[in-house]
């Protein structure tokens, strides 16, 4: 059982649950639009003092915080088109936005593969190591793809949205292997050598994996 500390509630606003996701045994949870955390075994969620402060409204709401979380570190981008990172499990924060090649108005999604952060925004996707210098992902042709959604096969990167469902191959370009889904995707999986992809209308179809 969580205990949720008055911290975590706002009068103006009903407690609504946004972004979760795992590392390293710990739990990185939204609530009003504040970033928490929770051990495995404690009784107590903590605030990691990550607070999206942008003017309230059902769209910027639902969007939610972007996470991602490997071992020690942690990403987080921000409905203000900010990309902070933790080294130490959210207790504190370094602001990376400096360091992007180019102002996000909008974070799509965010993960790791191994030790390299991937980045979807709504002007491409970018790749990291270390936080500081990043490379745009681009198809073949030097086309910055958007992605709404990732997926992972096998340590493989998959990305779906209107344009399709595409993987990022051995030479770091992404390669088309679905085309012309024509909807904003909101969930993106794989399971069984398929990928599964869910959108705004409620369409469910599904790619084979390469």
């Amino acid at each position: 059982m969580i205990s949720f500390s008055e911290s975590t509630t706002n009068s103006d606003i009903p407690l609504t649950f946004g972004t979760f996701t795992v590392g390293d045994n710990i739990f990185y949870i939204e609530i009003n639009r504040k970033l928490f955390k929770w051990e495995d075994g404690a009784k107590k969620i903590k605030s990691t003092d990550v607070i999206d402060t942008t003017e309230y409204s059902n769209a910027n709401f639902t969007g939610g915080l972007k996470v991602a979380a490997s071992a020690n570190t942690v990403y987080v981008g921000k409905r203000d088109g900010r990309l902070v990172r933790s080294v130490d499990r959210g207790n504190s924060w370094q602001d990376r936005t400096a360091n992007l090649p180019f102002t996000v108005s909008n974070f799509k999604d965010i993960t790791f593969i191994g030790k390299t952060i991937y980045v979807s925004t709504d002007k491409g996707v970018l790749a990291s190591h270390s936080g500081i210098h990043w490379r745009r992902l681009t198809n073949s042709e030097g086309k910055h793809i958007i992605i709404d959604k990732f997926a992972i096969h096998k340590s493989k990167l998959y990305g779906a949205s209107k344009s399709g469902v595409y993987y990022l191959d051995y030479q770091g370009n992404w390669e088309q292997i679905y085309p012309n889904i024509q909807d904003r995707v909101i969930s993106f999986a794989c399971t069984n050598d398929k990928l599964y992809i869910a959108t705004e209308q409620q369409d469910i179809r599904y790619a084979f994996i390469k």
